[in-house]
C-alpha cells in the first residue's frame, strides 16, 4: 500500500520561501537538548506531518492538559524497533523502524478520533492505528521532543529532522523547515518576534507561513547538513 501525499511531495519545495540571506539545510541533529516550541497549540482536526531520522525519543508532540501520560503525537522510538504513537493513550501501530532510516509520519485527527500513518522513503505504509479520543490541551507543539508540564522537554529526540508541517484542517499553520542565518545577518526570532542578529552562523527551523526563524530553546546547539 502506498499513500501519495507522503513523501512526493510533502510541500517542501527546496530554494522558496527563506529570506534571502539565509540557506537551506538538509536536516536539523538534536542530541537529545535541543529543541523547538512550535507555538502552535492543537485542538480537534489538527495534523502534524513530519520527516525524520530517530535514534531514541519522540519527534514532536505536546502532552494533554489533565493527564501528564497522555499526549498529542506521532511516537517513533527506534533503538526498541517498534512504532508507537501517542494519543490519549499508549498504542503499539506495529511495524518496525530502523536507526539512520529516513521515514514520514502522519498524525491527523477529526472531532473525535486519530490517525498515525509512518511510511518508509518509497511512500510505502509500513504501520498505521487509530485511536478514539477527543484533544483539551493549552499547551504548544514542541519539535524534537514533547512540551511537557511546566513547560518542560519529555521524551527528548536524538535524531535528525528534515521537514515539518502542522495543519488545522485544510489550513497550514507552520511549514518549518532547516535553515541556517549568515553570521551578521538577521532573523525574527520564532518564539519572541524580535529581529535578531546573528552573532555567529544559527541553525534554526524557518517557518514559510509566519517568515519567523524558530532556533533551539534548549542547551548546546543543532548540528547540521
Amino acid at each position: 500500500m502506498s499513500i501519495p501525499y507522503l513523501f512526493n511531495p510533502m510541500g517542501r519545495t527546496r530554494g522558496g520561501g527563506l529570506p534571502a540571506s539565509f540557506r537551506e539545510l538538509e536536516y536539523l541533529e538534536s542530541t537529545g537538548t535541543q529543541y523547538i516550541d512550535s507555538l502552535i497549540v492543537p485542538s480537534n482536526g489538527y495534523s502534524i506531518w513530519v520527516k525524520f531520522i530517530d535514534d531514541s525519543g519522540t519527534v514532536c508532540g505536546v502532552a494533554l492538559s489533565g493527564n501528564p501520560t497522555s499526549y498529542f503525537a506521532p511516537f517513533c522510538r527506534a533503538n526498541s524497533g517498534a512504532v508507537y504513537f501517542y494519543y490519549n493513550s499508549y498504542h503499539l501501530l506495529g511495524g518496525n523502524i530502523a536507526r539512520n532510516t529516513l521515514y514520514e509520519a502522519r498524525l491527523e485527527t477529526t472531532s473525535d478520533s486519530a490517525t498515525a500513518t509512518v511510511c518508509n522513503s518509497g511512500g510505502s505504509v509500513i504501520s498505521s492505528g487509530t485511536a478514539v479520543c477527543v484533544i483539551h490541551n493549552s499547551k504548544s507543539i514542541y519539535l524534537f521532543g514533547i512540551h511537557g508540564n511546566n513547560d518542560a522537554l519529555i521524551e527528548p529526540f536524538t535524531g535528525r529532522i528534515f521537514s515539518v508541517q502542522i495543519y488545522n484542517n485544510s489550513t497550514r499553520l507552520g511549514d518549518f523547515i532547516p535553515a541556517l542565518c549568515p553570521a551578521g545577518k538577521s532573523y525574527v526570532d520564532g518564539n519572541t518576534g524580535q529581529t535578531v542578529t546573528a552573532v555567529s552562523d544559527k541553525p534554526g527551523l524557518c517557518d514559510r507561513v509566519s517568515g519567523r526563524f524558530f532556533v533551539n530553546q534548549g542547551t548546546g546547539e543543532f548540528q547540521y547538513q
